[in-house]
């Protein structure tokens, strides 16, 4: 006989071990610009004139302002500076 209680708890167990990898990646995917300058060895100045001054990348779905600091997808950054060095 299967004890259900600990095959419900392992179940559980999964799917929030399951849930917090989802989230890892999804706050993977949002970079400071101080982390994309970094990893991208490119200039903060660069980055802000070629991706949000020139609209290369679109606010609200490519990138967000946090009080005093820009929040930007890696996907996007990737789509205009190619993979990290």
């Amino acid at each position: 006989m299967i004890n259900t209680q600990v095959y419900v708890e392992d179940i559980g167990k999964k799917k929030r071990l399951k849930d917090r990898r989802k989230i890892m990646k999804t706050l993977n995917e949002i970079l400071t610009v101080s982390e994309i300058c970094e990893r991208w060895g490119i200039n903060d100045v660069t980055l802000r004139e070629r991706c949000i001054r020139n609209y290369s990348l679109k606010e609200g779905v490519d990138w967000r302002k946090s009080g005093n600091m820009f929040l930007i997808r890696r996907s996007s950054i990737v789509r205009i500076f190619g993979e990290e060095k």
